[in-house]
């Protein structure tokens, strides 16, 4: 069973009033010839938020994957 990186990405916006961050990542992990899990990660960030709004938002997923 192998773990391979899925991949990434990171945004940054630095100027004006508010600086505004936006990451994801994530794991796959083959299970069989057919089955694969995928595990990833999402973070945003925004250093001015909107009334009423909070400034990190994250969301974790796990994902089974599949194949035909």
């Amino acid at each position: 069973n192998a773990v391979a990186e899925a991949g990434g990405q990171a945004v940054a916006l630095i100027g004006g009033p508010s600086t505004t961050l936006s990451l994801v990542t994530g794991l796959d992990a083959k299970v069989s010839d057919r089955i694969t899990t995928r595990f990833s990660y999402s973070l945003d960030y925004d250093s001015d938020p909107p009334p009423n709004a909070v400034s990190t938002d994250t969301l974790t997923r796990f994902t089974l994957v599949y194949g035909f």
